[in-house]
């Protein structure tokens, strides 16, 4: 998960980690036209259509995972795209950097947070995550329900249809570890 906006358009990474040899990275940031990336150097590329999400308006969520075969990008949570990478590897070498790849290109903006689980997480995990960050930061989550850290549902989207704009919370959540 990263919370970023940008300032320039170019190849910026938010997170990497890995080695930049083939199938042994895993980058998220963005592409020269400024539309979210997802990639795993040179296999596996996600590279949503030029226009999908302006970078530079709002901060946005980016979550980016891997389950062993597919990797998945979304965006304040709604799917942008997957992509096979069975031939990435699951056990990289090399460290993790914020703000750039590990051989530069430099993220130009701001980032507000990154968290980095050790597995892939389940989808009421994405759900429960996605909410935090979309009450911390003020968006609004358009496909889910929001999620307190034990499961249980905060905010209904189906019982909610008519106030699907501008969701705001103030609340406290002792069972979590963000």
């Amino acid at each position: 998960f990263a919370v970023a906006n940008s300032t320039a358009p170019d190849w910026r990474f938010i997170f990497a980690y890995g080695a930049v040899t083939n199938n042994q990275a895993f980058f998220m940031g963005q592409s020269p036209t400024a539309v979210p990336h997802l990639d795993g150097y040179v296999s596996g590329a996600i590279v949503p259509a030029a226009g999908v999400w302006d970078w530079s308006a709002t901060p946005r969520t980016m979550v980016a995972w891997h389950n062993g075969v597919t990797d998945s990008l979304s965006i304040n949570g709604v799917m942008l795209g997957t992509a096979n990478s069975s031939g990435w590897s699951t056990n990289l070498g090399g460290t993790g950097h914020v703000g750039r790849r590990m051989d530069g290109y430099y993220w130009a903006g701001q980032i507000g947070e990154v968290i980095v689980y050790q597995g892939a997480l389940t989808a009421t995990q994405l759900a429960q995550v996605n909410s935090y960050l979309a009450v911390k930061y003020g968006w609004t989550l358009t496909a889910t329900d929001y999620l307190a850290s034990d499961g249980s549902v905060v905010w209904n989207k189906t019982a909610n249809a008519a106030y699907l704009n501008d969701i705001a919370g103030i609340g406290r959540d002792d069972a979590s570890s963000l």
